[in-house]
């Protein structure tokens, strides 16, 4: 997974009083990571809050969101709606892998 799930998931451990798991931790957001790395980090934070799988999973929803809004405000912007955001994840992470492997997107 590329290194923004991390990044985003640090800043969220960090937020709410975990500081185990951030200190010398960085992720690049355009790097892909092991998935196994990341589910690992996810458990790790998990035990670090306290919080159930499900408040883990619901607290990093909000807080990806509001990353995203801040990193790519365009992505948001340029849709009418929901929907049409939707519409657009394919080419949003056809880009992505795009950068990840060094190959345009056609």
């Amino acid at each position: 997974m590329i290194g923004m799930i991390q990044k985003v998931l640090l800043s969220l451990v960090e937020e709410h009083g975990g500081s185990e798991l951030k200190a010398g931790t960085s992720f690049r957001i355009h790097t892909d990571y092991p998935d196994e790395q990341v589910h690992a980090l996810f458990e790790a934070s998990q035990a670090e809050i306290g919080w159930t799988r499900a408040q883990l999973m619901e607290h990093y929803a909000v807080h990806f969101i509001q990353y995203a809004e801040s990193v790519f405000p365009r992505f948001f912007k340029m849709s009418s709606g929901v929907q049409d955001f939707l519409v657009r994840q394919p080419v949003i992470h056809a880009s992505f892998a795009a950068g990840l492997t060094g190959q345009s997107v056609v």
